[in-house]
């Protein structure tokens, strides 16, 4: 299994809410719609529990079946629909900020 990990920052001046509901019902959808061979998709909003602004707004987790089917997807996102979604991301995320990680997933419980 094939993941990544996104580390999201909202962009300013966007209040969480407004991030959440946007991230949930407009980015996901487009993303799976657009992004072929994606095995599960989950998205990690941030609590705020005290007064101080947490370093990131979210946490997305993209899992693929395997290397192949994670490349074949990379291959799309170079196509028209991929630029779309750039200019979706910029909507709504501080893409300066954004750090993505690949990762091969392990489950230890």
């Amino acid at each position: 299994m094939i993941k990544t990990i996104e580390l999201v920052k909202k962009k300013q001046g966007l209040s969480l809410d407004d991030f959440s509901r946007y991230w949930k019902e407009t980015w996901a959808p487009l993303f799976l719609r657009a992004v072929p061979g994606v095995r599960k998709y989950v998205q990690n909003v941030s609590l705020r529990l005290s007064d101080k602004e947490p370093a990131y707004d979210g946490i997305a987790e993209v899992w693929w079946d395997d290397l192949q089917t994670f490349q074949n997807s990379g291959q799309k996102l170079q196509s028209e629909a991929g630029g779309e979604l750039s200019n979706i991301l910029d909507a709504f995320l501080e893409l300066r900020q954004l750090v993505i990680v690949f990762v091969e997933e392990r489950v230890i419980k």
